[in-house]
C-alpha cells in the first residue's frame, strides 16, 4: 500500500504465523502480532513497545497518563494524615502473577484490600497507577508535615536543655562561692578559736604567778 499524500508505502504480511504491518522506510515504525500472542511495535530496529499474552505492558520510554484539571471533576482535599494511618494498615506482600513463571517477585499490596481501605478506583480487582501514586504522594506529605513537627519539638527540647545547663552552671558557680565563702568564715573561726586559746593561756599563766 502507498501514502499517495506522503510517498511513503506499508506492507502487510504473515510470516512463520507472525502478521506484520511495516514502513516500508528501514526507520519507519514496525509492529507484529506474533505466534505467541505478542504485539509488538518496532522503529527501525528499536522494539518500543510490547504486550505480552500474560498482559504485561513493556515500553521503550515513560509512560504519561492523563492528569489535567480540564480532565477531571474535583472532589475535594485529602485528608493525608488519615491516609497514612491508612497506609500503615495496609498489607504489602511480596507475590507474582500466576501467568508469570517462578522466581518473578513483586511487591505491594492486594488489588481488594486496597480498595477496601482506600475505595478507590472502579474496580477491586486492580490498582490504577494514578491511585497508588496518590496514596503515595500523601502519605509521603503527611510524613513530611509529622518530620517538621518532631523538628520543632526537638528545637524546642534542645532550647530547653541548654537553659537547664546554663541554670546548672550558675547554680554551680553559686554554689562553689557559697564554699569559698564557708571556707573563709571557717578560718576565720579557727583563727578566733586559737586567739581566744592563746589569750586564756595567758590570763592563766598570769593568774597563777600573782598566787605565787
Amino acid at each position: 500500500f502507498k501514502d499517495t499524500s506522503t510517498g511513503g508505502s506499508w506492507s502487510f504480511a504473515q510470516n512463520n504465523n507472525n502478521f506484520l504491518i511495516a514502513n516500508q522506510d528501514p526507520n519507519g515504525i514496525k509492529a507484529s502480532l506474533t505466534s505467541g500472542n505478542e504485539y509488538r511495535i518496532r522503529v527501525g530496529t528499536t522494539e518500543i513497545f510490547k504486550l505480552t499474552s500474560g498482559g504485561n505492558l513493556i515500553i521503550k520510554g515513560t509512560l504519561t497518563e492523563g492528569s489535567s484539571r480540564d480532565m477531571k471533576e474535583l472532589y475535594g482535599e485529602v485528608d493525608e494524615d488519615e491516609v497514612l494511618k491508612k497506609v500503615a494498615g495496609l498489607g504489602v506482600y511480596r507475590w507474582r502473577y500466576r501467568a508469570e513463571p517462578e522466581g518473578v517477585v513483586h511487591v505491594g499490596p492486594m488489588a481488594e484490600e486496597f480498595h477496601e481501605v482506600f475505595g478507590l478506583g472502579s474496580t477491586n480487582k486492580g490498582i490504577a497507577s494514578v491511585d497508588a501514586q496518590g496514596v503515595a504522594l500523601a502519605s509521603v506529605k503527611a510524613l513530611y508535615k509529622k518530620i517538621l513537627e518532631q523538628r520543632k519539638e526537638i528545637e524546642k527540647l534542645k532550647a530547653e536543655n541548654e537553659q537547664i545547663k546554663a541554670e546548672n552552671s550558675n547554680l554551680k558557680e553559686r554554689v562553689a562561692k557559697v564554699e569559698r565563702e564557708n571556707q573563709q568564715i571557717r578560718a576565720e573561726l579557727l583563727d578566733r578559736i586559737a586567739s581566744l586559746e592563746r589569750q586564756l593561756k595567758l590570763s592563766n599563766h598570769v593568774a597563777l604567778v600573782n598566787t605565787q
